[in-house]
Formats: structure tokens, C-alpha cells, sequence
């Protein structure tokens, strides 16, 4: 049996990842469920004996912050629980932030049923897993990573930052999704900035439209 947390702050939304648990595969003799908020997980200690195996934590695509710390706080406090991040926007930096948190699966929020109890029953077992929604997107962050610069002689990582400019994010939320501290966002911006002689951030967002950069 494995023994499964779900871990978020909302009690509906821990309540529907939970029963995509049980409808997706895991049924009630091969696991066992709780809920946590984010707020009481210091509660989980080793006198309680029953700690779960796997923890399934949402990433919100309006706050990922919340749930990139309950990763942390799992590998800080305890790394014998493998954690599986549902994320809720879809993007490269959403994955590297996850696994750079402790995360040891990704998911798709609203994906078909199947990849969540995939996931947990992988990591459970000690493997790492990837929805295959997303797969793409790792592959293409590889990719590129091969490539020392890309075009206007911008860093792998700046190239990054620049692709999130036109949605308009805050340093801290690029910081948050490429899982790099808010001032070396400001730094890249600057670089960028530089090198495609724009004046601001609109104008950067701008040029990197106009060249396909996002």
C-alpha cells in the first residue's frame, strides 16, 4: 500500500486531486490518503509513524511560491517523503523550479486522470517522473542547452528570462518559475536590456515577439 499527502492550502483542491487519485488506478486497498494544508506541515513528524511516501503538492499557476515551499520544506525536513508537483501553468521554468525544489515528478494540472497515480506509483517505487504533456518542453529546454548563446549573443539563462518578459511577470515571479533569486532576475534583465539596445522591458518584450524569441 502506499501511503500518499495531499498538500495545499485549498480544501476543494486537495479534495479533487484526491479523488483523482482513487478514480485514476490507486484504489482504496493500494493507498492510503491524507490532506494537509500548507500551513500545518510541521505537523508531520516521525511520532505519528504513519508518514506518507509520496506528497502531492499543487503548484498554483497564480502562486507558485506556496507550494515550491512545501517542496522544500519536505526535503529539508523530511527527504524519505518523495514529492510530486501539479503544475498549474505549463512552462519549462514551472518544471526546473519544481525539480530544483525537491520535487521528483511533474504533472499537468487537469490532465487526462491518468498521469497523477502514475506518478505517485513511480516515485513511490523510487523513480522520478514526467507527464508525458510536458516532456516536450524538457526536451526542448535540453536542446538549447547545448548552445552556448543564442541570438543578440543573450545566455542560455537570459534568453529565459527575455521569453517570460511579454507576459508581463515580476522579477520575483520569472525568479520563482526559473527557481533564481529575484536580484539575478534584475541582472539578466539589465544584460538584456544591453544587448538589444531597448530602453525598457515593453521594448525587450517587443523585439523578442518580433524574432520569435518566446
Amino acid at each position: 500500500m502506499i501511503r500518499a499527502a495531499v498538500i495545499d492550502d485549498n480544501a476543494e483542491v486537495r479534495s479533487v486531486l484526491a479523488a483523482a487519485l482513487r478514480h485514476g488506478g490507486l484504489g482504496d486497498g493500494d493507498l492510503d490518503i491524507a490532506q494537509y494544508p500548507c500551513r500545518v506541515l510541521h505537523q508531520m513528524s516521525e511520532p505519528l509513524a504513519r508518514l506518507p511516501d509520496v506528497a502531492v503538492v499543487r503548484l498554483a499557476a497564480d502562486d507558485p511560491e506556496c507550494g515550491l515551499r512545501a517542496c522544500r520544506w519536505l526535503r529539508e525536513h523530511h527527504p524519505q517523503i518523495r514529492a510530486v508537483a501539479v503544475i498549474g501553468r505549463r512552462s519549462e521554468g514551472g518544471m526546473v523550479a519544481a525539480f530544483a525544489a525537491g520535487a521528483r515528478g511533474v504533472v499537468a494540472a487537469g490532465g487526462d486522470g491518468a498521469s497523477l497515480p502514475t506518478a505517485v506509483r513511480t516515485v513511490a517505487d523510487g523513480g522520478m517522473y514526467v507527464d508525458p504533456q510536458m516532456a516536450e518542453g524538457l526536451v526542448h529546454l535540453a536542446l538549447r542547452g547545448q548552445r552556448e548563446t543564442g541570438p543578440f549573443g543573450l545566455s542560455m539563462q537570459e534568453l529565459r528570462v527575455l521569453e517570460r518578459l511579454p507576459r508581463g511577470l515580476t522579477n520575483r515571479e520569472i525568479g520563482v518559475e526559473l527557481a533564481i533569486s529575484e536580484h539575478t532576475v534584475k541582472s539578466h534583465v539589465r544584460s538584456i536590456l544591453r544587448k538589444l539596445a531597448a530602453s525598457d522591458r515593453a521594448e525587450a518584450a517587443a523585439i523578442a515577439l518580433r524574432h520569435g524569441l518566446t
